[in-house]
């Protein structure tokens, strides 16, 4: 791992968080002591960068594995609004805006992922205008839109959804409705209006 390059993410205001031991799909399902070691070596990996959130492999995820996270991290993000294009029992939350989980809060992943469009497939310009339309239902119902893109190149990583990327971000900033925030700081204020 580039440390520098970890390093120089964070100097320019962004927040690095824990994505999970491997992408084997593997940890929410071991018997719980390899469970624990594997969240407990994501945390240590998160306190070494500042990382308080943590987002599941795959956003596969067990009750078992929401408590493990919960002495842990100050967040979890692996759970959709809705889920998904394809049948999944069970998935979705039904809510664009966060919960506690104890002392660890929920945020949502409230907008459609550019992997299950293109699944789908949209094509770069309809999931722009769809991450614009579906921005501006959840903020006129006060939630939260929570964003997740992926740089591989059958993903966002590639010239067309980058640019659609680029322009949703873009329009994101400069409509006064809405307003950027690290997870981090909005779990802070999070604390403060809402104590536990």
């Amino acid at each position: 791992m580039d440390k520098g390059l970890v390093q120089e993410t964070t100097a320019r205001g962004h927040e690095i968080g824990v994505h999970g031991y491997d992408h084997a799909n593997r940890t929410p399902f071991l018997p719980a002591n390899e469970r624990r070691a594997r969240l407990e070596a994501g945390h240590a990996f998160g306190r070494e960068h500042g990382a308080v959130g943590y987002r599941a492999p795959s956003l596969l995820r067990t009750a078992a594995l929401i408590e493990d996270l919960q002495p842990l991290f100050r967040y979890d993000s692996s759970i959709p609004t809705s889920g998904g294009v394809f049948p999944v029992p069970n998935n979705g939350c039904a809510s664009a805006r966060p919960w506690r989980f104890g002392a660890m809060w929920e945020l949502p992943l409230s907008m459609p992922r550019d992997g299950s469009l293109r699944f789908l497939g949209h094509s770069p310009m309809e999931i722009g205008a769809l991450w614009r339309e579906i921005a501006l239902h959840i903020t006129r119902s006060g939630g939260l839109v929570c964003l997740l893109t992926h740089c591989e190149s059958g993903f966002s990583g590639n010239p067309a959804m980058l640019a659609q990327y680029r322009e949703f971000l873009t329009w994101v900033a400069a409509e006064p409705r809405f307003e950027f925030l690290r997870p981090m700081d909005l779990v802070q204020r999070l604390d403060q209006t809402y104590p536990a």
